[in-house]
């Protein structure tokens, strides 16, 4: 969008602009000063860590204890065959195949 055709922008250039009441400015740029301890303080942090050593607690407690009975069951693996139970099964398949 265009700045110079725009009706909204064109308004907003003839307002005057005003100035900050001086009171207001003496009570917010002290409070705006960089502080002594960086953001997020040494506090925020332990709260931070204390609040991830229950979540592994928590974590640790909820899950139920490993043991070889609770063992996931094995995949069905697929049968390896020898050269006479191959020779068999192609037998058995042709037999099948000629059968009406």
């Amino acid at each position: 969008m265009n700045a110079e055709h725009d009706p909204f922008e064109s308004l907003l250039r003839q307002q005057p602009v005003r100035q900050l009441p001086a009171h207001w400015r003496d009570s917010i740029l002290p409070k705006a000063t960089p502080s002594a301890t960086p953001w997020p303080g040494p506090r925020a942090w332990q709260m931070l860590a204390a609040c991830w050593m229950v979540i592994i607690a928590l974590h640790f407690l909820a899950s139920p204890p490993a043991s070889p009975s609770m063992a996931p069951a094995r995949v069905h693996e697929t049968p390896r065959y020898d050269h006479q139970d191959y020779a068999l099964a192609l037998a058995v398949i042709s037999q099948n195949r000629s059968q009406p």
